[in-house]
């Protein structure tokens, strides 16, 4: 999930040009998991931006779960 979340927002970078770094601590940590769909939604609010906030998608079978023994706190 973590790696899927990364390739987003440096898309999100590049479309507005916007730095990497900028862009990932402004992640909210709000995560949401649309059963019907099986994408998986996040919401970034980026401060003293023309764009007050984001929401990615990311499409079934793109993101997933770790195993318990590979898994980090």
């Amino acid at each position: 999930m973590q790696i899927s979340i990364g390739h987003q927002v440096k898309a999100l970078c590049i479309s507005y040009g916007m730095p990497y770094s900028y862009l990932r601590e402004s992640l909210t940590q709000q995560v949401f998991w649309h059963e019907e769909s099986g994408r998986l939604g996040m919401r970034i609010e980026i401060q003293g931006s023309c764009v007050e906030s984001m929401y990615l998608e990311i499409p079934e079978g793109h993101w997933g779960f770790r195993e318990k023994e590979k898994a980090t706190q």
